[in-house]
């Protein structure tokens, strides 16, 4: 297997896990989580305690890198073997992405529009207009950009794909900065990404990893190859801000152990993933690769809501063994049934399906 092929396999194989991953992120309530976890005594841990740092470490530390390698790959594919830049590489690369990221996005953040208001119109009960006020006073415009929070559009998870729209559009600045600044680039960016910073109209994170996937492409090097050397350091950059994320979150120095984790996780992740597939540890099957997009998109705005209901009325019993249990139960099952509904639409609705995946 060549560098290239191990290169292309990786990334493959590595969107059905990173998908499950950000499944996992969306399982929890993140601030309570870490609000409980802020206040633990590691002197007299509890069975309770046992349970929230199991939450707290994975879906709150180990799976936030799963929207970063995501970037990673974007912004190495997007600049993939490219030769040279001008305005209709440019323009053509907008074409393309307009179908494979801006309406996926539109749809997916109409959808649950559409099931919110029909569950409401079923009810009979007059909510359906206390929802439509709702909706309309907070603009349509808010639906796409900011109506979670402040911060997220209606389905939340697609923050990263809105973020890397933008990122997309802005790739002519991002390509002669990494080709003029070299890896100089990832220095100043990664400043910037450690001090929280945000610039007006993107998260500094998606530009930060954005960027850092670019470079390998845009300096012709690869990925694998790069990120293999020093991949001990990086592994124990990753353990170690791990164990500093567990016993110092919530204290002013949280944020830079996170940001390093961030980096480090990524790398190592990437790293981990090659190794397995070189020695032929892992089998890539490509229908869960195609599934990634489907599950990150679909899983959020009421499946998993809906199985966390199931869980809870099936299993009424919660001590801290029950609610780890449901906590890994709850994302699994939610993956299964995100898997079992693309395969139907994938043979029922092939073409509706290319549409809200971006023919992925």
């Amino acid at each position: 297997m060549t560098n290239e092929e191990l290169q292309s396999r990786t990334i493959a194989w590595l969107r059905f896990p990173l998908a499950v991953a950000i499944v996992f992120v969306h399982t929890v309530n993140s601030n309570e989580i870490r609000e409980y976890v802020s206040t633990i005594d590691y002197s007299i841990l509890s069975d309770m305690d046992f349970y929230y740092l199991t939450c707290y470490l994975f879906s709150e530390v180990i799976f936030r890198v799963a929207t970063s390698c995501f970037c990673i790959f974007s912004g190495f594919l997007f600049f993939y073997k490219l030769k040279e830049w001008n305005r209709n590489i440019y323009f053509q690369k907008i074409k393309r992405k307009t179908r494979t990221l801006v309406i996926p996005y539109i749809l997916w953040n109409i959808i649950p529009i559409v099931l919110a208001v029909l569950r409401a119109f079923m009810k009979f009960d007059g909510s359906l207009s206390i929802y439509l006020n709702e909706l309309l006073g907070n603009g349509i415009f808010r639906i796409f950009w900011n109506y979670q929070d402040g911060l997220y559009p209606y389905n939340v998870p697609l923050w990263f794909l809105r973020d890397l729209i933008i990122v997309v559009f802005l790739s002519p600045l991002v390509y002669y900065f990494v080709k003029y600044t070299k890896y100089y680039s990832l220095f100043i960016l990664g400043f910037f990404f450690s001090q929280d910073l945000w610039f007006p109209v993107v998260s500094i994170r998606a530009l930060f990893f954005f960027t850092i996937g670019a470079c390998f492409s845009i300096h012709g090097k690869n990925m694998i190859v790069e990120l293999r050397k020093g991949k001990w350091l990086w592994l124990s950059v990753s353990i170690i801000t791990i164990v500093l994320l567990m016993c110092y979150n919530g204290s002013d120095n949280s944020h830079y152990f996170y940001v390093l984790f961030q980096i480090a996780g990524c790398i190592t992740t990437i790293n981990i993933a090659s190794h397995l597939i070189k020695n032929g540890r892992v089998i890539i099957r490509p229908f869960l690769s195609k599934t990634s997009f489907f599950i990150f998109a679909s899983h959020c705005f009421a499946l998993l809501w809906s199985i966390q209901k199931m869980v809870n009325i099936i299993i009424d019993y919660n001590n801290a063994f029950i609610l780890t249990i449901k906590y890994f139960m709850v994302p699994t099952i939610c993956v299964c049934v995100c898997l079992v509904v693309y395969y139907a639409a994938q043979k029922t609705i092939p073409r509706l399906l290319g549409i809200l995946t971006g023919s992925r």
